[in-house]
């Protein structure tokens, strides 16, 4: 029996889109640690990637932040890290989880999926991730590294004017996803 090979690769294809997309989210991180820290690039790296799991490196970074900066970023910062933390628990999944055809029904091969079902299967219900899912988290991955990239802006005081007007943005808004409209991240 032969599956088609084109599904098989289509999910494939997005999962490592998804883990491209994480790393990038990580090195977001690892940026605002050096910045927000004021630590050399070298230093802020060697810190953040020592921690094997993600939820110390955000708690380091969230430490520095109210360190430097007190409650000022407090509504967005803990909007940002309930979105990392859900990003994390679906990265799992995605980089854990096995890859299982999904019949039509129908005996042919031809209309196989294949979506990602937990290794360790407990009854009848199974909890899945489609390509569809994988294509949601690497867009809700890429518009959090988008706003975290200018959230960035608020620890560099080469640019003051730049600085002040990221400052005031990060101080009074929430992250959101999808984005709302009017969202200050977009238009701002």
């Amino acid at each position: 029996m032969q599956i088609n090979q084109e599904y098989k690769d289509a999910i494939d294809l997005e999962r490592g889109r998804a883990i491209d997309a994480f790393a990038k989210l990580e090195s977001t991180l690892c940026w605002i640690l050096s910045e927000a820290g004021r630590l050399e690039y070298q230093t802020a790296s060697t810190i953040f990637y020592s921690n094997i799991s993600l939820q110390p490196r955000v708690e380091i970074i969230s430490a520095i932040i109210e360190e430097m900066c007190g409650a000022k970023f407090e509504v967005f910062w803990a909007s940002a890290c309930k979105a990392i933390n859900s990003l994390n628990k679906q990265r799992n999944k995605i980089v854990h989880w096995h890859s299982y055809p999904v019949y039509d029904g129908k005996k042919e091969l031809e209309n196989t999926k294949f979506t990602l079902i937990h290794p360790v299967i407990k009854g009848e219900k199974f909890s899945e991730l489609s390509t569809h899912d994988i294509g949601q988290f690497i867009e809700k991955t890429n518009y959090l590294i988008n706003v975290l990239s200018k959230f960035r802006l608020c620890f560099d005081s080469s640019i003051p004017v730049l600085q002040k007007i990221e400052i005031e943005l990060f101080a009074t808004n929430v992250f959101k996803f999808p984005p709302v409209e009017n969202d200050p991240f977009i238009s701002n």
